[in-house]
């Protein structure tokens, strides 16, 4: 079992994934959920305090003074994503 992973090495497999079912992958990665104040401050959360997948994958790489995750999903006009990336320069 992999012991870590690189914010790259995500990247990588989320694109992977969403080659494979774009459609179910952008369906997934929009759902989300109302969280409690503790979870806040664990994950990347909306505005309104929502969890969604990709805030929960945000939380594993963030650092003190970040001010976005360092993963982001580009959607389409149509709703799908069409790629995840790195909002961090290497």
């Amino acid at each position: 079992m992999k012991q870590s992973i690189t914010v790259t090495e995500m990247v990588t497999f989320l694109n992977q994934v969403l080659e494979l079912d774009p459609i179910a992958i952008s369906e997934l990665f929009e759902h989300g959920e109302p969280c409690n104040e503790a979870a806040v401050d664990m994950v990347v959360t909306s505005a309104e305090n929502t969890i969604r997948p990709l805030g929960l994958i945000n939380g594993m790489f963030w650092e003190d003074g970040d001010t976005i995750g360092a993963i982001a999903r580009v959607v389409e006009d149509d709703g799908t994503i069409s790629r995840f990336e790195e909002t961090r320069p290497r």
